[in-house]
């Protein structure tokens, strides 16, 4: 009974969530389009150069992935390039211009979103306050809970601003690090599911999920991030060398086993002081419970998605 009081509960708040977001989907999804347009640039830009530089004219091999290496040699290869640099010169200012653009549209509808949310979320808290008696008012500061809850504008705002930027710089990163978009998958997918180990962590405390519990939340995706790719990069080493798809993987997740597990024991264990804290406890938690959830996450569950996403049978 209790847990379908919940259920209903949590779909009120999603509902009255997407009720509260009104006009503002449109401009998300542009601010959203558009941190990945800034990020892609970001990323592109310097890799442009750095292939001017070292292999159009110092003549160096290119180090690139498979389909950029395919895309130069198209059209004739490095030599080509550096015989007529203007070509990269060119490419670098239209970068530099999606980079822009990229930047102008993500300001201005990442402000509009904000604003047009808060907005919502204030006049349906002054449509409700104005409905209440005026014996409430007399109980409780009214200015002071419209001040809390509308003054968050600009906190919103720059976390959207960074957060999503770095989401796509972390894609792209992989992109370019594996040369295909279904590893970076297999490692994205993986990341909702360190929730499991925050909520639970949280819940077994007593512990609120708060802005130092978001901070660990953070810190914990980049290191599960970093736990994924090394696994990956070893199964690809070892199929590179000749391994069977399914031995790779098995084998990859072996070798991981030892290292993955030491480091996220003694991060777990270098936290514990802190629990007790009354400032850094509840990043505490987030971090040993989601790496906790996440060490399962990395050695069992991630080579299972791997072996679904590239069609290996076990």
């Amino acid at each position: 009974m209790a847990s379908k009081k919940d259920n209903t509960q949590r779909a009120e708040k999603l509902s009255l969530l997407w009720t509260f977001m009104g006009g503002a989907k449109r401009y998300f999804l542009v601010t959203v389009l558009a941190a990945g347009l800034t990020a892609l640039a970001d990323m592109l830009q310097p890799q442009i150069i750095r292939a001017a530089v070292d292999c159009a004219l110092g003549g160096k091999e290119g180090d690139f992935p498979a389909f950029v290496m395919k895309a130069v040699n198209s059209i004739g290869g490095f030599t080509y390039l550096g015989e007529h640099l203007w070509i990269m010169a060119l490419a670098i200012l239209v970068v530099a211009a999606f980079q822009v653009a990229g930047q102008y549209l993500f300001r201005v509808y990442n402000t509009k979103a904000s604003e047009t949310l808060v907005k919502s979320m204030r006049d349906r808290l002054f449509s409700h306050i104005q409905r209440l008696p005026f014996s409430w008012h007399m109980k409780n500061r009214t200015g002071d809970i419209i001040q809390r809850c509308t003054s968050d504008i600009d906190t919103m705002k720059n976390f959207l601003s960074e957060q999503l930027t770095s989401i796509f710089r972390i894609v792209i990163v992989l992109m370019l690090l594996f040369g295909n978009l279904r590893a970076p998958i297999v490692v994205i997918v993986t990341l909702p599911l360190i929730f499991i180990g925050v909520v639970a962590g949280l819940a077994i405390t007593g512990k609120m999920f708060d802005f130092f519990s978001l901070l660990g939340l953070l810190g914990l995706v980049g290191m599960n991030v970093k736990n994924a790719v090394v696994l990956i990069s070893r199964i690809r080493e070892l199929r590179d060398d000749g391994y069977e798809p399914r031995s790779a993987v098995v084998e990859a997740a072996t070798d991981r086993l030892v290292p993955v597990v030491v480091a996220s024991l003694t991060t777990i264990f270098g936290m514990l002081p802190l629990v007790g804290d009354s400032m850094f406890g509840s990043m505490a938690v987030t971090i040993m419970g989601g790496l906790f959830v996440a060490t399962l996450l990395v050695l069992v569950v991630l080579p299972v998605i791997y072996t679904l996403f590239y069609r290996i049978r076990l």
